[in-house]
């Protein structure tokens, strides 16, 4: 950082001690201000620490190092004039930023706080607000109201859906089934002609065919767009549904479920009695054939 007076190279800002390790990335924030006539404040934040230095043009800011009137600040290598035969070659700036009609006349605390809110990306305000780093205290000249406690209902057995390509959900786009939806599937290729352009909805006892025909804002209206298909063999457990090849798996209050083009099958009734576990989970194994499934505590192993 140079200083250029009366057209010719002089010191350095001599407050500002910029890192000098070879290969090392340093990060520092700048803020000039100046006026027209040629008055500048110079400060520099580290940006690692945050800690703050300050020299200014002319004399008379109360501040530590050179003080004189300048023609021109040059950040990094200017390629013109050099002090020392040197400059900081390498140096890149993300952003600038301007603000007009704002001047840090002084080094103080305050300036210290606004620049420093400004390296944060905060606008420069007239009184402080928000974080104030000299006593690090928070929410300076910030009032808030009593807080309100903000309860959502949950709508667990509700599917919404977008337009084609939307960006957000219309409030007539809806359905409702009787119970919590566990899971939301599309319709296998396996199964009929009937489920084609379907998404399959599982509750716990119920499994229901969402039709998707026509456009979106017309599913709602359609009564027959949903429809209910199965009950007491839907979904128990979400994370035993498990879908191999041309069949789907899963573990329901009556057992464990097989659905194949062949249809719907209880493929545990009269070899196991398994016990009711919403946290029981469930993989398929290719080299043994067997759908396994396991307590949620990993304590029992089912086989089929």
């Amino acid at each position: 950082v140079e200083k250029v007076v009366g057209g010719a190279p002089s010191s350095e800002f001599s407050a500002i001690t910029a890192g000098i390790t070879a290969s090392t990335d340093y990060e520092y924030f700048f803020c000039i201000s100046g006026e027209a006539d040629g008055d500048v404040n110079f400060f520099i934040i580290d940006a690692t620490d945050l800690t703050i230095t300050c020299e200014a043009c002319p004399a008379g800011l109360a501040t530590t190092g050179n003080s004189s009137t300048a023609d021109s600040i040059y950040l990094g290598d200017n390629n013109v004039y050099t002090t020392n035969g040197e400059g900081v070659n390498n140096m890149y700036f993300d952003q600038f930023y301007f603000e007009e009609s704002f001047r840090f006349t002084d080094i103080s605390a305050d300036t210290q706080n606004t620049i420093k809110n400004i390296a944060n990306f905060m606008p420069p305000f007239e009184t402080m607000l928000g974080y104030k780093y000299s006593d690090t205290t928070y929410n300076n000249n910030i009032t808030f109201e009593d807080s309100k406690l903000i309860e959502l209902k949950e709508y667990k057995n509700m599917i919404v859906w977008s337009d084609i390509n939307g960006v957000n959900f219309p409030d007539l786009y809806f359905k409702r089934v009787t119970e919590p939806i566990n899971a939301i599937i599309s319709a296998p290729s396996f199964l009929k002609y009937q489920y084609e352009n379907t998404n399959i909805i599982f509750t716990r006892n119920t499994i229901s065919r969402f039709i998707l025909s026509g456009t979106p804002d017309g599913w709602r209206a359609q009564t027959e767009s949903l429809v209910g298909e199965y009950k007491q063999v839907a979904l128990l457990a979400n994370k035993t549904l498990v879908k191999w090849k041309n069949t789907l798996f899963w573990l329901s209050e009556s057992g464990a479920i097989m659905w194949s083009p062949d249809g719907l099958k209880l493929i545990s009734k009269n070899r196991i009695e398994i016990e009711i576990d919403e946290d029981a989970i469930a993989f398929f194994s290719p080299i043994r054939n067997q759908y396994i499934v396991s307590d949620g505590g990993l304590s029992r192993t089912y086989n089929y």
